[in-house]
């Protein structure tokens, strides 16, 4: 319950901890309770299974509650008791202990490894291990009257969010032996192009044979995350220069347009140079952007020497799972070094001339005169 008065959003509930008795079992050991409002409360069922090294009696199992506070991150630990009784038959206790997808989260149309560890904590074997990925149903066919039951049939419902690549969707593993037996398990799979962001469940059903000769069937849930990415596209308004000179600024004018009909939280764009000094546009504070609108940027660089400069643009947005996230666009030109003027065009510096003395005119005077007597000068 929320006894405060402030909203809890994406509220998760956690079964785990040091000392836990309480394993994951079909649903895991977390539980998405998305928002809860003031005074609001969520009924919560979830399947656990006893760990086999539980003591008798009263045990206390961490629980642990985040959620976030106007975007903040909190977190509440709390406990519960469990009691745990004496097992005295044997039996295998099959857990997906373990499993990862490659990567925190997927986009639609990513193709990635499902890598999974199961593990028998029981005290019996489990034979014939068949693994299935999807909802396994088993309906009996009973035989005429009076005959033996016919054989049992089983239909499989596949993931509609997860196709398996290269096999059927079933594996067989054989025997996994009791007492912590382990066995490791890959799958490779193709998210569906059409999915939207979210938290989505790969239902992974388990079926063998107990030391009794019954049949078992366990159904497990691997939680994975998949991230739409928002519907943007970049546009430049006009074509970058093929080359440019060292020192000489160009200008990359980027139009960012939301193709989609949702606001897209965008925060901010950042450029980068290299072999170049961004001098306009570096950082760019920007506002969410609606659908079918969009926004310009406009980024002055200047190249430091020749060869390529490279400009790398980043767009911080905030996805659909309210996280932090980046899209990045890189821009190429060539840069040279200027060509050298003509030495003709180069401007000429003037001779200065030493200036002159009464002396030095006098000298002058008295040889125009000689010049001019003798017939030589003016």
């Amino acid at each position: 319950m929320n006894t405060g008065n402030a909203v809890a959003a994406q509220v998760l509930m956690r079964i785990a901890g040091d000392n836990s008795i309480l394993l994951s079992g079909s649903q895991g050991d977390s539980l998405p309770l998305g928002d809860l409002q003031p005074g609001a409360s969520a009924e919560i069922s979830l399947e656990l299974v006893v760990s086999s090294t539980a003591k008798d009696g009263a045990q206390g199992q961490p629980v642990k509650l985040s959620y976030l506070q106007d975007g903040e991150a909190k977190e509440v630990a709390t406990s519960l008791t469990v009691n745990v009784a004496k097992a005295n038959n044997p039996a295998p206790l099959m857990l997906l202990s373990a499993y990862d997808v490659g990567a925190d989260y997927l986009q639609p149309g990513d193709q990635f490894t499902l890598n999974m560890t199961l593990q028998n904590v029981g005290r019996g074997d489990a034979s014939n291990l068949l693994v299935t990925f999807g909802t396994v149903e088993t309906t009996s066919n009973p035989g005429p009257e009076g005959t033996p039951g016919g054989m049992d049939q089983s239909s499989t419902t596949p993931s509609t969010t997860f196709a398996p690549i290269g096999a059927g969707g079933t594996l067989y593993v054989g025997e996994v032996e009791a007492d912590d037996g382990e066995v490791t398990l890959t799958q490779d799979f193709i998210v569906n192009g059409s999915t939207t962001s979210g938290i989505y469940s790969l239902p992974i059903t388990l079926r063998y044979q107990k030391p009794d000769g019954t049949e078992a069937k366990e159904e497990f849930k691997a939680s994975v995350v998949v991230i739409a990415p928002p519907r943007l596209s970049f546009s430049l308004q006009s074509p970058l220069p093929e080359s440019v000179n060292v020192g000489e600024p160009f200008a990359i004018p980027l139009t960012i347009s939301n193709t989609g009909t949702t606001t897209i939280t965008v925060k901010s764009v950042t450029a980068e140079a290299e072999n170049g000094e961004v001098i306009e546009g570096a950082d760019t504070a920007t506002e969410p952007i609606k659908g079918d609108e969009d926004t310009t940027i406009n980024v002055m660089v200047s190249a430091l020497d020749e060869g390529p400069v490279k400009v790398t643009l980043t767009l911080h947005y905030i996805n659909d799972l309210n996280q932090d996230a980046t899209i990045i666009q890189a821009y190429e030109v060539s840069a040279m070094l200027p060509p050298e003027m003509p030495d003709d065009m180069i401007p000429q510096e003037e001779i200065p001339t030493e200036p002159t003395t009464e002396e030095d005119d006098e000298d002058d005077t008295v040889g125009r005169i000689l010049l001019g007597l003798l017939g030589l000068g003016s």
